[in-house]
């Protein structure tokens, strides 16, 4: 027989099991879900929730709905990277908070959250003048009647309170404030009180930059997605709606100013020209006038005079478009030596002139540093290697791009000198008149410069109206596709995620408890829990009783035909399989620890043994805690303590039972070393003289896996039974049955399962009662009185 050692953890699985640990283990387990319940609704009430709002944002195609000039005008790729960084800007937020009514935040307080009323307050507050200590710290205001209200708050533990009249203008020591009542009604409500905050500008800013997630949506469909979180869901569908319909008009206004620099330019030089032909119209009237001359047709048709004069015209034309460009040049010079370049004011600028495309793709390098310096500030700081090499990169840039826009600068100042020289040329060459009539061309001379100055002008209002509608035919490039509406629900907390995590949190929870339950359950609940372990016989089972057990423990003659009757008719049936030799036999019976029924099985098994009509005895060797006197109610003064010294004869210790032929020896008083009397030789003696007598001697040893006092009578029974209690006994208790079949060497010993739940087949039964002698409890050989926990191995003295 191989010896096998029992683990100290459960390693099967069996469901019977499982369902019998979560039987036992529901109540907590439901506790545990009323309290998870309890902190989620908790959680949900009071804490504060954010709300979101998105909106987005699409790049169209369209840049300008008309075009006048020899190219298209192109505004550069539009680069959603870097209109995600303006958007994320400072600038940018700074605009925002300056649309919309941040500056004052209105609370109503409550018994444990305050409420953000954002455009539901029943008051408005105009604040000016701003000492720094008053920002960010509540200011009760408590309406006392429809044109007064009183006002308080602390600074540094002092307090400050003030009466004011409404719709006035009214000055405290810390700020300047006029407070209009929007709802009467909704003012004097004797309820929680109000207060605002003024928020500080800066910190303003900070919170909102933080809260602002900007990210493109889709790159093919070149949408952009507004994200905006608040504890108001008013303010947080204002912001992101606010933030998509200024960066429409910003856009607009980039695209716009560029061709609004050209248009101020033609119409300062429209005023200048203007006065001049003015001038020019008035000294040729006059000078008409006073020499009355008439007017001359003959050159009206000479062809020369008609070429020389479209030539001057012609290069008037090329004369202005390159004063044009010399003025957008001289622009974007202005705006490219600037600290912080503005890409989309230098691509505006750039559009209205004609070039190569060189100097696109410098601005687009340009662009492109900008916005990975700004991807690396995002979670770098200014001092850090990366942001300082990508920051020298753009200056660097900025240095080649100044280079090109001088070079073409020195360009454009040389054609305009050259175009100048050709119009004095043919100017020169226009025949005033004939030269022997000094008035006449006097005359003609101030009309030739009249007519110059006329085309100049004309030309001017051309352009002038042409740039006029080219502006007012841009486009902001964007198109909002989805405008947020207020959120009904919060996104934080989420009722359903909470719902669902306390779920499973109680379910996990549940989980490893039931799983710990299950692997630490090392009791015994089964044969199959013994006989895994270990190769003994299964002498039987006893059944759980279900009545209450009487004083006596005797309960095979109170119901004869019961099913615990029928285990122990089972038990003495297969004694015979051990030994059927018609000599007196010696049955010994021991168990692990107190409590697992041993004397409830000696009492009962010599109890069904006398049936038979068989004379039989019981020994309560157990003189460390007797049990029997208490059983059989009677005196414990005269027992095996007694006989074992010599103090009283045989016949003095036999008591008789209510059954005829079973008849049972006390402990006797406690003496101070049962060991040495149990296995001393008067113990052998008495055995082998009670064999003489009765055809069954059974003795109730004390538990060996506290004492070894039962060692010497189990090695010399014929029937060694071994106790185990179905629901009180440890799987590795079978340990201390294996030493004494490996270590000790006891043969024949066999085991009897105690307290088993037959109903159900192979179902477990947790206990049977405490077989009414709770008295005397389950602290076996504790000094203290309290019940032994733990491993027991045997001990030899």
């Amino acid at each position: 027989m191989e010896r096998k050692h029992v683990p100290r953890f459960n390693q099967d699985l069996e469901f019977p099991l499982i369902l019998l640990i979560l039987k036992k283990n529901l109540l907590w387990v439901l506790a545990v879900l009323v309290i998870l319940t309890v902190l989620a609704f908790l959680y949900l009430r009071y804490t504060i929730p954010r709300y979101d709002a998105e909106t987005v944002i699409q790049l169209t195609e369209e840049q300008s709905k008309f075009d006048f000039f020899d190219e298209k005008k192109k505004l550069g790729d539009q680069n959603i990277a870097a209109d995600i960084e303006l958007l994320r800007s400072q600038v940018f937020i700074k605009r925002i908070i300056d649309s919309l009514p941040l500056e004052i935040t209105y609370f109503k307080e409550g018994r444990i959250l305050d409420f953000d009323n954002y455009n539901q307050a029943s008051y408005s507050v105009d604040a000016a003048g701003m000492s720094p200590e008053i920002y960010n710290i509540p200011i009760y205001i408590k309406f006392t009647s429809p044109t007064k209200y009183n006002l308080k708050y602390k600074i540094d533990k002092q307090k400050f309170e003030y009466s004011l009249n409404t719709d006035l203008p009214q000055k405290t020591e810390h700020f300047a404030l006029n407070v209009v009542v929007k709802d009467t009604t909704s003012c004097l409500k004797p309820d929680n009180p109000f207060y605002f905050r003024i928020n500080k500008p800066s910190e303003l800013l900070d919170v909102f930059q933080s809260k602002l997630k900007i990210q493109i949506q889709s790159e093919a469909a070149r949408t952009i997605k507004i994200y905006f979180v608040d504890v108001n869901a008013f303010r947080a569908s204002d912001v992101a709606n606010r933030v998509a319909k200024e960066f429409a008009n910003f856009n607009l206004e980039k695209k716009r100013e560029g061709v609004d620099n050209i248009i101020a330019y033609i119409d300062t030089t429209l005023n200048h020209v203007k006065i001049n032909l003015n001038v020019a119209d008035s000294s040729l009237t006059s000078f008409r006038q006073q020499h009355n001359i008439k007017e001359r047709k003959e050159n009206e048709n000479d062809p020369i005079q008609e070429k020389n004069l479209n030539l001057v015209q012609q290069l008037q034309n090329q004369k202005f478009e390159y004063d044009i460009q010399l003025l957008v040049l001289n622009n974007v010079v202005k705006v490219v030596s600037k600290p912080n370049v503005d890409i989309d004011e230098i691509l505006t600028q750039i559009s209205q002139i004609k070039t190569d495309g060189y100097l696109l793709s410098q601005v687009s390098e340009i662009k492109a540093s900008i916005v990975y310096r700004d991807q690396l500030r995002r979670s770098l700081k200014d001092t850090h290697p990366d942001v300082i090499e990508a920051t020298e990169k753009i200056e660097s840039q900025k240095i080649i791009l100044l280079r090109s826009l001088e070079s073409m600068k020195i360009s454009v100042e040389t054609k305009i000198q050259e175009l100048q020289l050709s119009i004095n040329k043919f100017e020169g060459l226009i025949d005033y008149g004939n030269g022997d009539l000094p008035n006449q061309v006097e005359y003609m001379q101030r009309k030739r410069y009249f007519e110059v100055n006329q085309t100049y002008y004309d030309l001017l209002i051309q352009k002038r109206v042409e740039y006029d509608l080219l502006s007012k035919g841009y486009t902001s490039g964007y198109r909002v596709l989805q405008y947020s509406e207020p959120a009904s629900s919060p996104v934080y907390p989420k009722k359903l995620y909470v719902i669902v995590g306390v779920i499973g949190l109680w379910l996990l929870i549940s989980a490893i408890g039931l799983t710990f339950k299950y692997l630490s359950h090392d009791t015994i609940m089964d044969v199959a829990h013994i006989t895994k372990y270990c190769n003994v016989p299964v002498l039987g089972t006893v059944s759980k009783y279900k009545s209450d057990i009487p004083v006596s423990q005797l309960v095979v003659d109170k119901k004869p035909k019961s099913l615990i009757a029928e285990s122990f008719r089972n038990i003495r049936a297969n004694l015979d399989f051990i030994s059927n030799a018609p000599d007196a036999k010696l049955i010994a019976v021991t168990s692990t620890i107190s409590g697992e029924g041993k004397t409830f099985v000696s009492i009962n098994l010599a109890g069904i043994l006398a049936f038979t009509g068989k004379k039989v005895i019981i020994i309560d060797a157990d003189m460390r805690k007797p049990k029997i006197h208490v059983g059989f109610d009677v005196s414990n003064e005269k027992g095996l303590s007694n006989l074992l010294i010599g103090k009283n004869k045989l016949e003095e210790t036999i008591n008789k039972s209510s059954l005829e032929n079973l008849h049972f020896i006390t402990a006797g008083p406690i003496p101070p070393n049962p060991s040495e009397l149990l296995l001393g030789t008067g113990m052998t003696k008495l055995i082998e003289e009670l064999q003489k007598e009765y055809d069954y001697v059974v003795v109730d040893n004390p538990p060996v896996g506290i004492v070894t006092d039962a060692m010497a009578l189990l090695g010399k029974a014929d029937y060694p039974i071994y106790v185990f209690r179905a629901g009180v006994s440890r799987k590795y208790f079978v340990n201390n049955l294996q030493k004494l079949v490996f270590d000790n060497k006891i043969k024949n010993i066999s085991i009897v399962l105690n307290g088993m739940d037959q109903k159900g087949g192979k179902s477990y039964g947790y206990g049977y009662g405490n077989y009414g002698y709770t008295s005397s409890g389950y602290g076996y050989y504790d000094d203290e009185g309290k019940k032994k926990k733990g491993k027991f191995s045997l001990r030899r003295k």
